[in-house]
C-alpha cells in the first residue's frame, strides 16, 4: 500500500470560462444511465415549471436511459423545457455549460455514485456554477451544502432547491464564485505536481 497513490479527477481550468449567464438555464453533461438519476430530475421539472415556466434544462450526452427519459418528457409535456443535445465534441463542452446558472450532479445514491468525483462536476465548478446533487454522492470538499450548492434528498427537495436558486440570482452568483474558488486545487498541474512531490 505504501507504493500506491490515488490520483483524483482534475480539470484544465484554462479551458473553462464563465460566459454571460442565462439565469434560467440548468445543465447536465455525461452518460445517461440509471446511476445518474436523470429520471428524478425530469420528475422535478414538472414541479419547477409551475413556478418558473421559462426554466430551461439542457442535457448533454446520451446512454442507456435515453429512450426512457425522452418518454418521460413526452408523457409530462416537457418538450419546451427540456433539450436533449446528445454527445458533443469535447472541446465544445466549455461553451455549452459556461452560460448556465446551475449544474446537476448525481441524483441517485448507489455504489457507483457514493463519494465519487465526476469530471463533469469539476467542469461545472470551473465555469462558476452552483452544484445540486443527491446526499452522499459527492465528496464534502467538492459540495459544501449551502456554500456552493445543495445536497438534496428526492425530487421534492430537488424541485425546492431549483426554485430557490432560480429565484435568487445573487445566490447563484455567490455560490458560483465559491465553486470557482474550491475547484482550484483540482487543476491538473497542481494534482500532477503533488503526485510527483510524493514520489521524491
Amino acid at each position: 500500500s505504501k507504493n500506491i497513490s490515488i490520483i483524483p479527477n482534475g480539470v484544465n481550468l484554462s479551458l473553462f470560462k464563465a460566459n454571460k449567464k442565462n439565469p434560467k438555464k440548468i445543465v447536465f453533461t455525461g452518460a445517461m444511465y440509471y446511476h445518474r438519476g436523470l429520471d428524478i430530475l425530469l420528475e422535478a421539472i414538472s414541479l419547477v415549471i409551475k413556478k418558473i415556466p421559462d426554466a430551461k434544462f439542457v442535457l448533454l450526452g446520451s446512454g442507456s436511459e435515453m429512450d426512457k427519459l425522452k418518454n418521460i418528457v413526452i408523457k409530462n409535456k416537457l418538450e419546451n423545457s427540456v433539450e436533449f443535445k446528445g454527445w458533443i465534441k469535447r472541446e465544445e463542452i466549455p461553451k455549452n455549460i459556461g452560460d448556465a446558472s446551475i449544474g446537476i450532479g448525481p441524483l441517485r445514491l448507489t455504489d457507483v455514485t457514493s463519494r465519487a468525483l465526476p469530471i463533469k462536476v469539476l467542469e461545472y465548478m470551473a465555469v462558476s456554477l452552483p452544484i445540486i446533487a443527491q446526499k452522499g454522492t459527492l465528496p464534502e470538499d467538492i459540495l459544501i451544502d449551502g456554500k456552493n450548492g445543495y445536497f438534496i434528498d428526492g425530487k421534492m427537495d430537488l424541485a425546492e432547491k431549483l426554485i430557490l436558486l432560480l429565484n435568487d440570482t445573487k445566490k447563484i452568483n455567490s455560490m458560483g464564485k465559491q465553486s470557482k474558488i474550491m475547484v482550484q486545487k483540482f487543476e491538473w498541474t497542481q494534482i500532477i505536481n503533488k503526485f510527483f512531490t510524493k514520489m521524491e
